[in-house]
Parts: C-alpha cells; structure tokens; sequence
C-alpha cells in the first residue's frame, strides 16, 4: 500500500507532460491515490 492508498485527489492545471501538475499526478498515482483531472 501506498502513501495515499485510497485517497482521492483533484489534479488542475494538467496541460502536458512537461507541467509540475504531471509529475505530481504521477508521484500520486505511484503512491495509490485515486485521481480526478
């Protein structure tokens, strides 16, 4: 289990792979959040 394993979290600002929202999607997806853009 991750570090936010069943949180859900509302990512914005999500407009390519180069944004910090991306990486931040990313690093919470890795850690089991449950996203929403």
């Amino acid at each position: 289990m991750g570090f936010l394993a069943g949180k859900r979290i509302l990512i914005t600002g999500l407009i390519s792979n180069r944004s910090i929202a991306y990486g931040i999607a990313q690093a919470c997806k890795r850690e089991g959040a449950e996203l929403a853009f």
